[in-house]
């Protein structure tokens, strides 16, 4: 299996932005007898406001509509696996801003018309703000996950350790940035039920809801198996440095070792067999199945690392043949571990 397929970067990145679901629709349409409308009343198409307060209100649904093409060219790369995403959170903020100063500009110059429509496309800008933070936090928290299993990979085990340990902590990060998005996709419930934002918003809101579930099943998950890796690491550099020394014929320090490398794959074991999905997608489902994977290669490593350390007592005690018999058992278990 290979080390980094775990870390395969979720496909389910926050990206809903409703801003292309938002818009005024003025055309000062007729009504169907011909007249031209109320400038006070709603037609099909949504409230009718003054012509300067639409004016302003249409340009920023236009910047937060960029917003959320933005958020959609950063999921795609995601689900294409790109690991160079360039993304930074003041991309969106910046045209958040300016969307709000529309929107003041807005609320100066309409008669009360659209003065729900415009509470709402604030939160969602304040939704964005948050949505543009969660992304650059779990962005960062992909690349730390997978710099940390390039090192395991060469074999720099200190710097791998390190940066995992990092990973760990921003997990808790992303996982707050999360929680913000989520106070944010509700406040836009609360505020798009009297506004007239049509039902495209809403049906996005409740998929919104939906993926930051999976999200943070996903979070929960690297929050739990990270830990595990960690123990992986230092199980697989503890058993490189015991075989040094039983080859080196040092077999006391090598027993030592073993039984270290053993604890160290027992824990990442565990740590894995208490991993919990509560709702599993197709995409958890497959986080599931790697790591059961990683639990197996683990059982299987211990029971090696347990072997040779009876092959370095037997060597201590001058039992050659004994030793002979526990490197045989040993090697049997590391082939079975490329089965899992």
């Amino acid at each position: 299996m290979n080390r980094r397929t775990f870390v395969s970067v979720s496909a389910t990145l926050a990206t809903t932005a409703f801003a292309g679901c938002l818009s005024s629709d003025q055309d000062g349409s007729q009504s169907s007898d011909g007249e031209s409308g109320d400038p006070q009343s709603n037609d099909e198409n949504g409230p009718v406001a003054p012509e300067d307060a639409v004016e302003h209100y249409d340009r920023a649904v236009e910047l937060l509509s960029k917003n959320g093409e933005k958020f959609d060219e950063v999921r795609q790369q995601m689900i294409l696996g790109d690991e160079n995403i360039d993304f930074r959170a003041t991309t969106i903020t910046s045209r958040t801003g300016e969307a709000r100063s529309q929107l003041e500009k807005a609320a100066k110059e309409d008669d009360g018309s659209l003065e729900k429509e415009i509470k709402t496309l604030r939160r969602v800008a304040t939704y964005q703000d948050a949505l543009a933070q969660y992304d650059e936090e779990y962005l960062k928290l992909s690349r730390l996950i997978n710099t940390g299993l390039d090192y395991y990979s060469n074999g720099q085990y200190q710097q791998a350790i390190t940066t995992l340990q990092n990973a760990k902590q921003q997990v808790e990060v992303t996982q707050s940035a999360l929680d913000d998005v989520e106070e944010e996709l509700n406040a836009i419930r609360d505020s798009s039920e009297s506004a007239d934002v049509g039902n495209e918003l809403r049906d996005e809101l409740l998929v919104a809801g939906d993926d930051n579930a999976e999200i943070r099943e996903e979070l929960r998950w690297f929050d739990q198996l990270v830990p595990a890796r960690i123990d992986e690491i230092r199980g697989e550099q503890t058993l490189e440095s015991a075989t040094n020394a039983f080859e080196a014929g040092r077999y006391s320090s090598a027993r030592s070792q073993y039984a270290d490398a053993e604890n160290y794959y027992v824990s990442a074991e565990t740590q894995l067999n208490h991993l919990t999905i509560k709702e599993e997608t197709a995409y958890l489902a497959g986080l599931v199945s790697d790591s059961d994977g990683l639990a197996c290669r683990y059982g299987y490593l211990s029971d090696a690392s347990d072997k040779m350390a009876q092959a370095s007592q037997a060597m201590q005690n001058g039992n050659r043949s004994q030793a002979n018999q526990h490197i045989e058992s040993a090697d049997t278990y590391l082939a079975m571990r490329d089965t899992c």
